[in-house]
């Protein structure tokens, strides 16, 4: 009787959650790595350990859930320990839009888009710099 009242909590909680499923997370995984543009330069996805989230937004203008996705560059750089950035996939729960890094350049990569809307149009930017500017072009470029 315990048993079925813990399994049966456990299956209301889920039902109401926003989360998405494993197979809803594939899906926008497998389109957003469809329609992401990388910035020239980049190299291609196989490059990056690449970081997927969904954000929920109320009261957005393009709609209230956000996939979020971060690329980070797959080679050590400045006291990151050898193979803390694997190339692959990951999925990561996250509370908001704000990134999480800073002074990365384009050894991380970082796209937003309205889960909603139509358009779907996914452009990869390069992380800003320390002095807040956000560079245009993978220099030197990646290759991999």
């Amino acid at each position: 009787m315990r048993l079925a009242a813990i399994f049966l909590g456990i299956t209301v909680i889920s039902a109401c959650s926003d989360k998405p499923t494993v197979d809803e997370r594939a899906t926008l995984i497998a389109d957003a790595e469809n329609r992401v543009v990388l910035p020239e330069g980049s190299g291609s996805l196989a490059c990056y350990k690449r970081v997927y989230s969904i954000v929920d937004v109320p009261n957005s203008y393009f709609g209230k859930r956000y996939l979020v996705g971060e690329y980070h560059l797959a080679t050590p750089y400045m006291g990151e320990a050898p193979g803390e950035y694997e190339p692959g996939v990951s999925w990561q729960e996250r509370e908001d839009l704000t990134m999480g890094f800073l002074d990365q350049g384009c050894r991380t990569l970082w796209f937003q888009y309205a889960i909603d809307d139509i358009d779907r149009s996914v452009q990869a930017v390069c992380a800003p710099t320390i002095d807040g500017s956000i560079p245009a072009k993978v220099d030197p470029p990646v290759d991999c």
